[in-house]
């Protein structure tokens, strides 16, 4: 059992100011007072309450919601639970409560505590006493999820409840029925608001249209609560007209950045791209005049340009370009501290052209953007959101009539970029020819761009540069919008899968849901299958993609299982940064030199980080952009976390281990040489069994719960989880939770060990000098005098062993089994020691001389500690090195 990191966010609102807080649009404005009519809030309506919010993307849905549920459901003593699909809105939408939080102080509300949770971020069982709780519906929907539930709504939520579920049209899976089943039964008259952009996805769903009271025929019809279209927006001047280009820039990217199958194999697995290629991408001359010549074109059209780059290198580069062709430009990366001012500039028109690394996705308003570049690949569709949105500012807003959106890719064989925005709804193309797209001379369609740029010949970038200069042309505009995947695994020996577009996302849906009531009632042969699906799928779909999918489907009797864009692993820098943030306080994209040796210690032990990654700097690169791009809030955060302190034996364990054997008399089998605390507070784990000789098991319980501030039955579950280990069941399987979970209030037990770091202050290292100074006479033993010989339970039963081991002949010797060595009390550190595991032979293969050895365990360790880092033990200097 581990720790999990300090999510909770409790926000001081009058000492706090809200960032970026944006004026509402009338429209937006319209909603707010919708949703004020539709909803009774005052906490005396009967029956539960449903609707629907429709908004198209890029008209601010999330902020809209957010603003009404502060001034209307939190300043009214709602508790608030917002459900997304995906994990990556659970941060854009966490960070959008936190931006606002600070408006509650006009509500006479003076805090407001905050939670995310996801597999990113915190578990269910910390989702206890939160005002606010933004959630991934796998989390809650998980068998260990459920169990929280009743925690996470608490008393206030069993009377005052709402529940958000963002992208709506997701809410009749299975997975959101049972949890709002669950949440109903806690409180059967919560209010239940749906937010989507795509209200025809929900047309032919009637389960949906009951939801949310849109069947219309039906009692209880209402209506969405409120409605606009993107039309309309466009219309009344609240949002420019997106135009969208998709530029292929002709440049071979399998040799022109020289792609390594580790590169393939890294694509294949995170759907993105890996540092080292996108240097090469960045270090290219003819692709980045090539961006340049673009907006030389049509300079005049595309006016005040906001550009978003790959890294440093890149946007210095691309600034270069822009000055050298006579466009004034400027960069802004994150941590410079003329950024600020660079940004005001551009505000004011001082010059066309502002290079950035995604820091301008979110916070910064430059209403008059008048054109977007993309120049990096992305399969994240919110990022590509915020970046597009940074143009999207309509003339009633401040911003432009229209607004260009240029998006570069480079061509490639070995990788399929799947995400290529085309017909996305938010964008109104213009078709040019009869295919859409531009007619393009012969010799550009097959011209290949050769590398003109080795890695280390930076100085010579930009005489390069000046010999392609204006040399180089655009192939073809075109577009495309992926939704998700359908992982058909093996067909045919090959690995496969089809992208769903957003423009073939409903025939993908029929075809399924035709498919799998027909495998309801009967068996299906290949041939009725593929009639249906080319019947379905024919103009969505190419043909390889249809007779795979047929032949998964004859094979498994089943559709195949569809995936939403691909998430974060733990080696990407999203990962490091969380697990930075629960190692440390108050990290910044400025790390300390504890920091970086934290971060190069977990680089080096990740063989796939080396590989991912090529080099340390490159790798810490990664994380620090990351760090520099979360913008949060000026917030001020309230510190109600308790003291705490460690006591010597604050609870007898052999006295609870007894009573959890009265509850589970079958767990009393194993046979338990002793259970004690640990020598030290250690921050790794809460309890811990360990399989010793002759089947004989020792528990430990980390000596940081040696506390009263812990409930005994706390101690006595954790007992109970390591005798489970004792008694066969290791591994943590659905199994094993199931026996665990029958421990009384296990989920309330589970939640107050997950909780430590947010109900405590737990500064470890004093802890740990606490528990030295405060010995207690099982682990530190007082000394009768000088040199005299103690002897621990421990130590007593391995010479009880040892002397067993003597009468039975001579197993001992052959062995090479030695007699333990006499404890001796150790004044320097107040430690018992001993000079050597009996157990472990210095002559035995393997040993290499001069390594140091622990002597209770026998493993090699640090030459400079004194600490074991495996049985966490002290080790006396002497006699540990062969």
């Amino acid at each position: 059992m581990g720790y999990a990191g300090k999510w909770e966010v409790v926000i001081d609102t009058k000492a706090s100011q809200a960032d970026g807080r944006k004026p509402l649009m009338p429209y937006q404005q319209e909603a707010i007072d919708r949703l004020k009519a539709f909803f009774d809030l005052t906490g005396k309506a009967e029956g539960a309450q449903s609707g629907m919010l429709v908004m198209p993307t890029g008209s601010g849905k999330t902020f809209t919601t957010v603003t009404w549920l502060l001034s209307q459901g939190v300043a009214q003593g709602y508790r608030v639970i917002w459900l997304v699909h995906r994990q990556e809105l659970v941060e854009q939408t966490f960070r959008e409560f936190c931006k606002l939080a600070p408006t509650l102080a006009d509500y006479g509300v003076p805090r407001v505590k905050l939670l995310p949770v996801s597999g990113k971020h915190a578990t269910m069982s910390m989702a206890v006493g939160n005002d606010i709780t933004v959630a991934s519906i796998l989390s809650v929907a998980s068998k260990n999820g459920m169990r929280h539930i009743r925690r996470m709504l608490g008393n206030p939520g069993k009377e005052k409840l709402v529940v958000v579920i963002d992208e709506a049209h997701h809410a009749a899976m299975p997975s959101y029925q049972k949890v709002l089943k669950r949440m109903q039964r806690i409180n059967p008259h919560l209010v239940l608001l749906g937010l989507t952009a795509t209200p025809r996805r929900m047309q032919n769903n009637n389960r949906l249209l009951r939801m949310f009271h849109l069947a219309k025929g039906e009692a209880g019809y209402r209506g969405p609560v409120y409605q606009i279209s993107l039309e309309e927006l466009i219309k009344d001047g609240f949002l420019s007209v997106p135009k969208y280009q998709r530029i292929a820039t002709g440049i071979h990217g399998d040799t022109e950045y020289e792609l390594t199958k580790t590169d393939v194999a890294f694509y294949e697995q995170f759907q993105k791209l890996p540092e080292s290629v996108f240097d090469a991408i960045a270090s290219n001359a003819a692709r980045n005049q090539l961006i340049v010549k673009e907006y030389l074109d049509h300079r005049a059209e595309y006016g005040k340009t906001l550009v978003f780059a790959i890294n440093k290198k890149h946007a210095e580069q691309l600034a270069k370009e822009f000055s050298l062709a006579g466009v004034p430009a400027e960069y802004v990366v994150s941590g410079e501290k003329k950024n600020r001012e660079t940004i005001e500039r551009f505000r004011q028109g001082e010059f066309p052209v502002l290079v950035n690394i995604q820091i301008m996705t979110e916070g910064v308003d430059v209403p008059d953007v008048h054109t977007v570049f993309l120049t990096r690949e992305t399969n994240s569709d919110v990022l590509f959101m915020q970046m597009v949105g940074r143009g999207l500012r309509g003339v009633q807003a401040g911003g432009t009539k229209d607004c260009h959106i240029v998006d570069f890719h480079d061509q490639w064989e070995k990788l399929q970029f799947w995400f290529h925005p085309e017909k996305l709804s938010l964008f109104t193309l213009e078709e040019e020819g009869e295919d859409g797209g531009d007619t393009v001379e012969a010799e550009a369609k097959t011209r290949r761009l050769p590398r003109l740029l080795p890695k280390t010949m930076e100085a010579s970038y930009l005489d390069i540069s000046q010999v392609i200069r204006g040399t180089l042309r655009i192939e073809k505009r075109s577009t495309i919008w992926p939704v998700g995947w359908y992982n058909l695994s093996r067909v045919e020996d090959v690995f496969s899968y089809i992208v769903v577009l957003s423009d073939r996302e409903e025939a993908f849906a029929d075809c399924m849901e035709l498919l799998e009531d027909k495998l309801k009632e009967e068996h299906m042969e290949l041939p009725a299958i593929q009639k249906i699906c080319k019947k379905m799928l024919t103009g969505a779909a190419g043909k390889n993609d249809i007779d795979h999918l047929a032949a998964y489907v004859s094979e498994h009797q089943a559709t195949p299982p569809y995936f939403d864009l691909a998430e974060e692993d733990a080696a990407s820098p999203q990962s490091i940064v969380e697990h930075l943030f629960e190692q440390y306080e108050n990290v910044t994209d400025k790390l300390t030199d504890e920091q970086v040796y934290w971060l190069h210690a977990q680089y080096e032990s990740s063989e796939r980080m080396k590989a991912i990654y090529g080099t340390f700097v490159a790798f810490r690169r990664s994380v620090e952009n990351l760090l520099a791009r979360q913008q949060h809030a000026h917030l001020m955060d309230i510190e109600d976390r308790r003291e705490y302190h460690v006591e010597p034996d604050a609870y007898d364990l052999e006295e609870l281990l007894g009573n959890v054997y009265d509850r589970f008399p079958q767990l009393s089998k194993a046979k338990i040489l002793d259970v004690r605390w640990s020598r030290h507070v250690v921050k790794s784990w809460f309890g811990r069994c360990t399989a010793l000789a002759g089947d004989r098991f020792l528990i430990e319980i980390n000596r940081l719960l040696s506390s009263h501030e812990v409930p005994q039955e706390a101690i006595e579950y954790l007992l109970y989880h390591e005798l489970l280990h004792a008694n066969g069941k290791w591994a943590h399987t659905p199994e094993f939770r199931d026996a665990e979970w029958r421990f009384p209030d296990s989920a309330r037990w589970d939640s107050f060990l997950d909780r430590m770091n947010e109900t405590f202050k737990l500064d470890y290292k004093a802890l740990r000098k606490e528990a030295e100074e405060r010995k207690d006479g099982r682990f530190h033993f007082m000394k009768k005098a000088k040199g005299e010989t103690y002897a621990s339970t421990v130590i007593a039963e391995e010479e009880t062993a040892w002397k067993e081991k003597q009468k039975s002949g001579g197993d001992a010797a052959q062995t090479g089994i030695k007699k333990p060595a006499p404890t001796k009390f150790s004044f320097a550190t107040g430690f018992l020691t001993r000079g050597y595991n009996p157990h472990f032979q210095p002559d035995a293969p393997g040993v290499k001389a001069g390594t140091k050895y622990c002597c209770y365990c026998g493993k090699p360790m640090p030459s400079v500690s004194t600490i074991c880092p495996h049985c966490d033990r002290e080790v006396p200097v002497r006699r540990n090195a062969k």
